[in-house]
């Protein structure tokens, strides 16, 4: 019930929004894909890009692989022995645009 326009209770069901929309369903590179390339649009600055994956964790990294090429990690979860790591290749303009973005997860296993 409303009290002065206030609700007396919280909730916050954005990252299972998130997590459920993205990993229900197993294998899902081309919906991050896609989800990436409207977030990064062609003509976005590949900052943006380095700086949403490293916000994402200390260890994620980027890393220009050749000339118009720039590839970028993180571990999505991992226990032990095994992990899941989500790898973003961002073809780029020489003047550092973003061409187009694809995202391809992986598993490691010891």
């Amino acid at each position: 019930m409303p009290v002065l326009g206030l609700y007396i209770f919280s909730y916050d069901n954005s990252a299972k929004f998130a997590e459920t929309l993205l990993f229900e369903k197993g294998d899902n590179d081309q919906l991050i894909t896609s989800v990436l390339n409207l977030r990064f649009p062609a003509g976005t600055q590949v900052g943006e890009v380095e700086r949403l994956v490293k916000s994402i964790s200390k260890y994620s990294r980027c890393k220009t692989e050749k000339p118009g090429k720039m590839i970028c990690s993180f571990g999505l979860r991992g226990v032990i022995c095994s992990a899941t790591t989500i790898e973003i290749t961002v073809d780029m303009t020489n003047d550092e645009k973003i061409k187009h973005l694809n995202a391809k997860s992986k598993g490691n296993f010891c």
